[in-house]
């Protein structure tokens, strides 16, 4: 059962930058969701398949290399998700910094939209110039979060493109496993089911990231 995301289809234009930045967060963390939860199972997979290679013994040499390797790409996506949900989080509180000093520096405009005298206008202008280097500062943050989450979520799509070859290799494998054929080629199937549905979420996740 696939996992209904909810769509990238809001319009920016009419979002203050906070609550965009919330939907779009809101989002990834939805499909992350969806994420850890396959990788789990394929971990729990991998260490089915094993327990099966063991009792095929010769029938499944070739399998019980392929367990290991999908425990490993189990375990790597699991780490991986949890990065991106940190980085994510980061993403949501800079979101939230920048929305909170524009509203000061909207608020410093106002005062001194309506004072007179260079005087009476000189600490605003100070604290006006020092929220501008904040907002600059914040920019500069937010992009290279936003690059890290990119690299951490084509990571994972790197991931499950060699993920869906092993699936492929575990099917060969599962036909040559003699009565143990019906149970390794039900594992092959479940790995190809974990890898599409991870697959599917790291990249729902890049179309949040690329709203941006």
């Amino acid at each position: 059962m696939q996992a209904a995301y909810l769509e990238n289809t809001v319009s920016r234009s009419h979002l203050d930058e906070k609550v965009f930045t919330f939907i779009v967060v809101a989002n990834i963390s939805a499909a992350l969701y969806d994420a850890q939860a396959e990788a789990k199972k394929l971990s729990l997979t991998a260490k089915n398949a094993r327990v099966l290679a063991i009792r095929a013994g010769e029938l499944a040499s070739g399998f019980k290399v392929i367990t290991n390797f999908i425990d490993e790409f189990a375990h790597k996506t699991i780490d991986f998700a949890e990065d991106v949900h940190r980085v994510s989080l980061r993403i949501s509180n800079i979101a939230r910094n920048t929305a909170n000093i524009r509203d000061l520096l909207h608020r410093t405009d106002w005062s001194l939209s309506r004072m007179e005298g260079v005087s009476a206008k000189t600490g605003l202008i100070t604290l006006r110039q020092l929220q501008h280097k904040q907002l600059a500062d914040l920019d500069i943050q937010f992009r290279k979060a936003c690059g890290q989450l990119e690299s951490l979520l084509l990571e994972i799509t790197d991931q499950m493109r060699a993920a869906t070859f092993i699936a492929s290799t575990s099917k060969v494998e599962a036909v040559q496993a003699g009565s143990y054929r019906e149970n390794l080629n039900s594992v092959a199937l479940g790995i190809s089911h974990a890898s599409n549905t991870i697959n599917r979420a790291a990249k729902h996740c890049l179309d949040c990231l690329h709203a941006f």
